[in-house]
């Protein structure tokens, strides 16, 4: 899971699951990746085999060994986007159904970036008042 910085055309990772763990992971740019389509035509995007060869300039999904991916945008509610949620396997993902599995949990993810930044943005509002009513 993604958020996405527009004019560096960057995604910064808050979640990244890599060999059975959390991991840090750095912004990284989108261009050539199959993440570039998802945010570019604002869609899910789903490559259920040989996706390395699809996007040969992304060098870590070869050095990951990726061979599928499904990826959507995050939404705010007036449709922009905030980042993305994808899925890389090193195993085809061939079964349909998993999709609307994983739309599922991408609409559950939307929802909480939707809180998170609402959150953020009360926050603010509410700095900016206290500092407005102690006069500073």
């Amino acid at each position: 899971m993604t958020l996405l910085d527009a004019e560096t055309r960057t995604l910064q990772p808050l979640a990244w699951w890599a060999h059975n763990e959390y991991i840090e992971h750095p912004p990284y740019c989108i261009d050539g990746t199959p993440c570039e389509h998802v945010i570019d035509r604002n869609t899910l995007h789903y490559v259920p085999d040989h996706a390395v060869d699809l996007y040969p300039q992304d060098q870590e999904m070869a050095d990951l060994g990726v061979v599928s991916y499904i990826g959507m945008p995050l939404l705010d509610t007036s449709k922009n986007i905030l980042g993305h949620i994808a899925i890389m396997d090193t195993k085809p993902l061939l079964e349909k159904e998993r999709i609307a599995i994983f739309e599922l949990f991408g609409e559950r993810a939307t929802a909480e970036m939707r809180r998170l930044k609402t959150q953020n943005e009360i926050e603010e509002r509410e700095e900016e008042l206290r500092r407005k009513v102690s006069g500073d």
